[in-house]
């Protein structure tokens, strides 16, 4: 084990930075980079180099979980990867719509990286993982997702941790397919069932129609914690975490700015940061 202490800074992305000042440790053929807050098993590393050898794959992710640190807006969060971002990632994949590069987990071979520029090409990019993982498929390789789970740590304590959170994760998927995004807007049947009603006044089939689109997120979301044997503990939490995520998908299309542990950054069209007092707006905590 090496632990490299290096405060220079490449771009915006300090998690780019930070691999980049260690990119230069590198000795071995296989990379792997692993968020902070994961939780893995202990053959974490061998499934993953496992993957890695299979032919024409270029780059390993895993799919993850939440794990919630006690807090209601800790449940809340988890429940949001769970049961909105885990559904809509199998369906992709399903279908052939999607090959993510998902930032909790990316390995890599050593000449991989080398061939896509290093850490270096993503110095600036808010969506750094999809940016490495379409880089890898532009080589003519394939991404390989293993069939576990690893577990995302939500430390979330209060709304606005929340609201920051998700704000940057839904501004970062708008970022990177627009179109998809927007047509997403259809999966938050409840809150439309809700503001149909709103609207339209809450008379016996304005309630149905409510009813109705309950009934079917909380028979997804079961049908999700079966699959993947997930706890079912939070599912009375599912109205108020179905209104919050509509809340978040809506407040997304109002600005280009994300917050990033305690950093404020403005976004451009391709999806490039840019700290926000050096963008000349305003003040912001750098």
């Amino acid at each position: 084990m090496r632990l490299v202490i290096d405060d220079r800074q490449h771009g915006a992305n300090r998690k780019i930075s930070s691999l980049i000042n260690m990119s230069r440790f590198i000795e071995n053929d296989v990379v792997v980079l692993a968020d902070s807050d994961v939780r893995v098993e202990t053959d974490y590393l061998k499934r993953l180099c496992g993957a890695l050898e299979r032919p024409n794959v270029g780059l390993v992710t895993c799919l993850y979980r939440g794990g919630d640190t006690g807090t209601l807006w800790s449940k809340l969060v988890c429940m949001g990867i769970e049961f909105h971002f885990l559904p809509s990632v199998v369906v992709g994949l399903a279908l052939g719509l999607a090959s993510p590069s998902l930032g909790p987990t990316i390995a890599l071979r050593r000449e991989t990286l080398s061939a896509i520029g290093g850490f270096e090409s993503f110095a600036d990019r808010l969506a750094d993982d999809y940016a490495i993982g379409a880089a890898v498929t532009k080589l003519g390789l394939r991404i390989e997702i293993p069939t576990f789970l690893i577990t995302h740590y939500c430390p979330e304590k209060s709304f606005r941790d929340l609201f920051r959170h998700e704000l940057r994760w839904a501004r970062t998927v708008f970022g990177i397919d627009p179109i998809g995004f927007v047509g997403a807007g259809v999966t938050h049947a409840f809150p439309l069932a809700v503001l149909a009603a709103l609207l339209g006044g809450f008379d016996f089939w304005a309630c149905a129609l409510i009813a109705f689109a309950l009934a079917c997120r909380l028979w997804l979301q079961a049908g999700v914690a079966r699959a993947l044997d997930l706890p079912t503990a939070s599912l009375p939490l599912a109205p108020l975490r179905d209104m919050i995520s509509f809340f978040v998908y809506v407040a997304s299309f109002f600005g280009a700015r994300v917050d990033w542990r305690g950093r404020s950054y403005d976004i451009d069209r391709k999806g490039n940061m840019t700290p926000y007092a050096a963008s000349g707006k305003g003040k912001s905590a750098l």
